[in-house]
């Protein structure tokens, strides 16, 4: 079998990528390069000669991922801690297509943009440039620690994508005119932070969020010492210069006992981790807020979450044994960390003026404890099932009725893309939101309209759940001081 190959030219250098699937992609393409542990990555070298962009290359460290239950084994591809890499697929490197940059998910610990699940084909060869893009994870990417980290490493990761694609993406065949910013999970969280940094205002057009866990914030400079004296104190280190030194694997491992303890001492629905803290700089203590009032109205923007998001988190827990009790729970925190921030989220840019609109995803699988779980929505929009075979959310009732909701999505998503407009002819009307009516596009079976609605009683249990954990949280820090 012949492999095609093409080669384009961009600022630093000559690549050469590899046919696949109508369209050219790249992998592995270096958008920094690292300086060091717990240090803001630098610009990448220019190199000599042909870079080799026919394979994915290694992802950042991380350990398994717990969402294995639903979405089953991530590829083992090779770890190392300079991942800092890109991958792009484009229809014609001569053309001028609208791009799309996509940041994954993974619960800011797991994923990497070389991963098949997020090969970006199947869309580029409907006339679009996909840029999927990694970022530091966890403990690596996160860290605050005085002296040896400054935080937000991730963060600025990403920044440093963004910048590279904008300056370099047009040799791929991209217009840099026509940008949308687009992820899934923790990568929808760091676009809303990215949607709100005024150095990259304007480098968007549009935004796809898909399932924001907004109920999870950004931590306080406070929260992020404790999270690096607990750090410290499970790798039993007194000279804080030795992180630099540790193997990522003892770090890995001492993050997942820092993320219990932190547990133990907040309480939350989500079990915390190492993220981003809100410096005022880059990383505001309300991201909502802050990445609506940058887009000043010039923005469009599409944003939606799963039926059931929060069973991706409790399917294999003894609670999902127990179907009401089990439901109860679901329905409180999928109301609580993703569909309240979502509506706060849309009122907010609609109230700044931008065109907005929003879906809820409803198609289940046939596992009643994952339904439309977190997550299930990726196969069909990136149109790979034949990626997800091991997934257990994918098992479906109807070959024909999973490809023809997925073609469905797929061309709202790239019309959305193209024009800011997510109609097609496959999809009913889809209107835009506005804060009073809150109408959305339900794909289910069919595709109807729906109304986003946080439901009273649920609300109320959510302010009981929040008063009893900071209750037990100032209990137990108040009994276990660091």
């Amino acid at each position: 079998m012949i492999t095609m190959t093409c080669t384009v030219t961009c600022h630093y250098g000559t690549l050469q990528g590899t046919q696949e699937k109508q369209c050219t992609a790249f992998y592995n393409v270096p958008y920094a390069k690292g300086n060091g542990r717990f240090r803001y990555a630098i610009a990448p070298d220019a190199w000599q000669g042909v870079y080799d962009a026919t394979k994915p290359g290694a992802i950042f460290p991380q350990k398994r991922s717990r969402l294995y239950t639903i979405m089953g084994e991530q590829e083992n591809l090779p770890q190392d801690e300079n991942a800092f890499t890109l991958n792009i697929w484009t229809p014609d490197t001569k053309g001028s297509y609208p791009v799309c940059i996509w940041i994954h998910g993974g619960r800011w610990l797991t994923g990497g943009a070389g991963l098949s699940w997020y090969h970006g084909s199947n869309l580029a060869h409907q006339n679009l440039v996909v840029v999927s893009v990694q970022y530091r994870l966890g403990v690596l990417g996160n860290l605050y620690q005085p002296e040896i980290s400054d935080g937000n490493l991730a963060v600025h990761d990403l920044i440093s994508a963004i910048l590279w694609i904008k300056e370099n993406i047009s040799a791929f065949g991209g217009d840099t005119g026509q940008i949308t910013i687009a992820g899934q999970s923790a990568g929808a969280w760091y676009t809303v932070i990215l949607l709100g940094i005024e150095q990259l205002r304007g480098t968007f057009q549009r935004a796809i969020l898909c399932s924001f866990p907004g109920g999870v914030t950004p931590l306080c400079k406070n929260d992020a010492a404790k999270m690096s004296q607990l750090l410290l104190n499970e790798l039993h280190i007194t000279n804080v210069h030795e992180l630099a030194t540790i193997s990522a694997q003892d770090l890995l491992n001492a993050e997942s006992k820092v993320s219990e303890e932190m547990q133990r001492r907040k309480n939350q629905m989500m079990e915390p981790v190492f993220l981003p803290y809100a410096d005022s700089i880059y990383v505001q203590k309300d991201i909502i807020k802050a990445a609506a009032e940058n887009s000043q109205g010039s923005l469009q923007l599409m944003t939606g979450i799963t039926a059931q998001e929060t069973m991706a988190f409790l399917n294999d827990s003894s609670i999902a044994d127990h179907n009401k009790v089990y439901q109860t729970i679901v329905q409180i925190s999928t109301q609580h960390i993703f569909l309240n921030p979502t509506i706060a989220l849309l009122n907010q840019f609609s109230a700044q003026g931008n065109a907005v609109y929003a879906y809820h995803f409803a198609y289940p699988c046939k596992n009643t404890k994952i339904q439309a779980c977190h997550c299930i929505d990726l196969p069909f929009i990136f149109g790979n099932f034949d990626c997800w075979e091991s997934a257990p959310m994918c098992h479906f009732d109807s070959t024909e009725e999973t490809q023809a909701l997925s073609t469905n999505l797929q061309s709202s998503l790239i019309q959305f893309m193209k024009e800011g407009i997510p109609d097609n002819q496959a999809a009913s009307f889809w209107p835009q939101y506005d804060k009073t009516e809150r109408k959305a596009l339900q794909f289910w079976h069919h595709c109807k309209p729906y109304k986003l609605t946080n439901r009273p009683l649920i609300q109320l249990q959510i302010h009981c759940f929040l008063f009893i954990s900071k209750c037990k949280s100032l209990w137990y820090t108040a009994t276990h001081k660091l």
